[in-house]
């Protein structure tokens, strides 16, 4: 049995063993190091393909492709568990909220030392029970500031007929396009 085989049968007996756990396990951070042994595994099964025999170079590039898997599977395990630990947090704080009184039956605090989110226990209101604040009433009449109201070049009316203008298109009064 020469190293090849050793390498490609350690991979696919650690890919195994990591995809079981995965099926297995229901907690998160289990479930990620199990992705992490299968990942284990295939690092071994492309280092045992880039063997070309004892007289040849081995292949460069499943070397730089488990380099770059190395490098990626740090990187999303760190980003995996500050996922899994801000997912905690935020269990923590709903099993807080609900042993408290629920949202609606507490008066919500006024003070301008308080924000107008915070109940009057302090402890802050969850997202989900917050509701989106409507959005001010805008009239389609007026224009935004500074804009004027156009309509084939020209102001409009309140009754939608167009106004007559002295102004000039650089601001200036005068008899409009004829002036000279």
């Amino acid at each position: 049995m020469n190293a090849q085989f050793l390498y490609g049968g350690a991979g696919i007996l650690l890919f195994a063993i990591g995809l079981w756990s995965l099926l297995v396990h229901e907690s998160l951070v289990r479930k990620l190091i199990a992705i992490n042994i299968a990942g284990g595994g295939v690092f071994h099964v492309f280092i045992a393909i880039a063997y070309r025999g004892d007289s040849a170079p081995p292949d460069p590039v499943p070397h730089a492709l488990v380099l770059t898997g190395i490098v990626v599977a740090v990187s999303a395990t760190a980003l995996a568990l500050a996922l899994n630990r801000r997912l905690e947090q935020l269990d923590d704080d709903d099993t807080r909220d609900a042993s408290a009184s629920p949202p609606d039956t507490q008066p919500m605090a006024r003070s301008p030392e308080t924000s107008l989110d915070q109940p009057a226990n302090g402890h802050s209101v969850a997202l989900a029970d917050r509701r989106p604040a409507e959005p001010p009433a805008a009239s389609c009449a007026q224009p935004a500031p500074g804009l004027a109201p156009r309509s084939g070049g020209r102001a409009l009316t309140e009754q939608g007929s167009p106004a007559a203008s002295n102004t000039g298109s650089d601001g200036s009064q005068g008899q409009g396009a004829h002036d000279v």
